[in-house]
């Protein structure tokens, strides 16, 4: 679909009403004192970034993202290159998250970049001054 505006536009025609659905079925699964995290790909294609209380956006620089892209999925540069190029760069990404997390450091600042919104913007909307033990939040 990369290349395939057609395509796309009907596959999120056809996709995104039943991952909607099974949005609002698990957050009522989960109840009203409940956070419930949903990772949408690419928000902005999707036209789901206003449906969100909170939109916290993970970006890379763009050298990682192809070496990642290579690495994962097994791609060729030329292919992993095109799927960057078409993708939503970082002034896009920026207009609709709260908050970015870049990813270009290590496990540790990417924990430490969530444990701060987390506690920035989720324990205050649960009514919470601080985090408390025993909740499962990794």
């Amino acid at each position: 679909m990369t290349h395939n505006d057609a395509a796309r536009a009907r596959a999120h025609e056809l996709l995104l009403p039943a991952l909607r659905e099974a949005a609002r079925r698990r957050a009522r699964d989960a109840g009203p004192d409940s956070v419930v995290v949903q990772v949408i790909r690419d928000p902005l294609e999707a036209d789901q970034g206003d449906r969100f209380d909170l939109v916290v956006a993970v970006d890379a620089p763009v050298k990682d993202r192809v070496r990642r892209l290579r690495a994962g999925k097994g791609l060729l540069a030329e292919d992993a290159w095109d799927r960057v190029d078409v993708a939503a760069g970082p002034e896009e990404i920026r207009a609709v998250a709260d908050e970015v997390i870049v990813n270009d450091g290590d496990l540790h600042g990417l924990r430490e970049r969530s444990r701060e919104i987390w506690r920035d913007h989720v324990l205050p909307a649960l009514g919470r001054d601080q985090d408390t033990e025993g909740h499962r939040h990794d």
